[in-house]
């Protein structure tokens, strides 16, 4: 072959080539369902003790505790709805009333309340003090008291 024929070939390889500069590719990246999860668990109940005065039942009160609740989340930061508190009483009665109250690591404050609350938690784990009060101008009858209160996740 001549000097001219092979660069004549060579010329003809290079031509019939698609040109690079109109290549062309598509990544995509995808993620996995994603789901929100909330996870709920009251690591322990209070105990409610009587002030000096015999008008109030409270988790603050000398010898009192208040319960906890942790609170797991995977996805959005949760809101947790605090329900109105209900309460247990010896012999129905009718005149004493309760509050709750509650604070938690990341941030939440809820001074006493006798209504529904609402309270952002902290992303991922965040843990609620929960207070409770009893009160009675009267004073209690004998027997057992119990304050409590539904908490609901979402997100």
């Amino acid at each position: 072959m001549s000097r001219y024929s092979l660069a004549a070939a060579s010329a003809l390889i290079v031509l019939s080539m698609p040109n690079a500069a109109n290549a062309q590719a598509t990544v995509t990246l995808t993620s996995g369902p994603l789901i929100d999860v909330c996870i709920l668990e009251a690591t322990s109940g209070g105990v409610l003790t009587r002030n000096g005065e015999g008008t109030l039942l409270g988790s603050e009160e000398s010898g009192g505790s208040p319960g906890t609740l942790t609170v797991v989340a995977l996805g959005t930061s949760p809101t947790l709805t605090f329900q109105a508190p209900s309460i247990s009483t010896p012999g129905g009665d009718s005149t004493t009333t309760g509050e709750i109250a509650y604070s938690s690591i990341g941030g939440a404050d809820q001074d006493y309340t006798d209504a529904l609350s609402t309270a952002s938690a902290g992303a991922l784990l965040d843990t609620f003090t929960v207070h409770g009060r009893l009160l009675n101008d009267d004073g209690f009858l004998a027997g057992t008291y119990q304050i409590s209160t539904v908490v609901t996740c979402s997100q």
